[in-house]
């Protein structure tokens, strides 16, 4: 192989690997809410304990914020803040939840509104996801929100798992799980309080990178190349 069938190998080598390195990484946060159900409508037995008070039990509520989501709003320090979902328009959600009450754990999506703020100043740091859904002539509108008056510099600082308290001793979120159809045949209404108790909000995780189409143009352009070189030494054979 010649000297210039050498530099342009070098050259295609070279593109393909910085578009391989050079992704958009996806980081994502876990918030983690753990604390105690001080009121309860659950006359449906939502989280299997038919129409029996829940007030007392654990709930565990965890939030999933992916970063590469949504819109990041730091226009107004220290006020920080992730939100996406249909609510803002077309944008994407970037935080999701569960709930887990008694073994049984529900998911909400965020497709209407999921927000992940902070302002320390205050301090509080809030979590919160809402699903709607309407299908022939059924609407579901599923929330869960959480908030922990704890120190968070910025929505992606991780916060050791802590107490946490609410002014006056108040309580820390709600949760509501409802469907209603036109016909009154599947109306279900389940409204939860959760208490004050503990938060962990892990360390950053960056869970794989996600090509950008300025990556993909440079991949592309690195194998053309490196085709080239080789077609170049074929015929030099």
């Amino acid at each position: 192989m010649g000297i210039n069938q050498k530099f342009l190998a070098r050259t295609a080598l070279s593109l393909i690997f910085s578009a391989a390195t050079a992704g958009a990484n996806a980081t994502v946060l876990v918030a983690t809410y753990t604390g105690t159900v001080t009121s309860s409508v659950d006359p449906g037995g939502l989280f299997g304990e038919g129409a029996a008070s829940l007030v007392g039990d654990t709930y565990v509520a965890t939030y999933t914020l992916d970063t590469t989501e949504g819109v990041h709003d730091a226009s107004a320090p220290p006020y920080d803040a992730f939100r996406g979902g249909s609510v803002y328009g077309a944008i994407s959600s970037p935080l999701s939840a569960t709930l887990t009450i008694n073994g049984v754990t529900l998911s909400i999506g965020g497709n209407y509104q999921g927000l992940a703020d902070t302002d320390p100043t205050t301090p509080f740091t809030r979590r919160y996801a809402e699903d709607q859904t309407f299908s022939n002539g059924r609407f579901t509108d599923n929330f869960v929100t959480n908030v922990a008056y704890v120190v968070e510099p910025t929505i992606t600082t991780p916060v050791p798992l802590t107490s946490f308290t609410t002014p006056g001793g108040g309580n820390s979120g709600t949760a509501q799980f409802s469907t209603v159809c036109f016909d009154g045949s599947c109306n279900l209404f389940t409204s939860l309080t959760l208490g004050a108790g503990t938060v962990q909000i892990g360390e950053p995780q960056v869970s794989g990178s996600v090509p950008e189409p300025a990556t993909w143009a440079m991949m592309v352009a690195g194998f053309g190349g490196l085709g080239a070189a080789l077609r170049r030494r074929r015929v030099a054979i």
